[in-house]
């Protein structure tokens, strides 16, 4: 849906197109996430590219593969836009404020943003 706006295309024939158009041609880059393989298929269908969540470099790798896997199957052209993540502070009291910042930031995971604060 969001490519579709991006493009300037109307989005149905009760709606025109939504502006203001994107500063570069077709919008934004479009990265998808997630850990599972319905996630790393979604994101070969309809993304640009593929963001992870923050893990060790080999768990990167891997999930890199994949997310190159799935695009040959579902036959894109170009190789994906692979994007890590990481969490950091320069703050004095860095550590209590990430640590704060990540579990709010993943609050809607419930018990899981502490799984979340200690991975990161």
């Amino acid at each position: 849906m969001m490519k579709r706006v991006w493009s300037g295309q109307r989005l149905s024939d009760e709606v025109g197109p939504i502006g203001p158009a994107p500063v570069q041609p077709n919008g934004p880059e479009l990265l998808l996430g997630g850990v599972h393989g319905s996630s790393l298929r979604r994101a070969a269908r309809l993304g640009d590219g593929y963001i992870t969540l923050p893990a060790r470099t080999d768990v990167l790798a891997d999930r890199f593969r994949a997310v190159e896997a799935e695009w040959k199957v579902a036959g894109r052209k170009r190789r994906p836009r692979l994007v890590g993540t990481i969490y950091f502070t320069l703050e004095p009291n860095g550590a209590e404020q990430a640590n704060a910042y990540i579990l709010d930031y993943y609050s809607f995971m419930g018990e899981m943003a502490h799984f979340w604060r200690r991975r990161c």
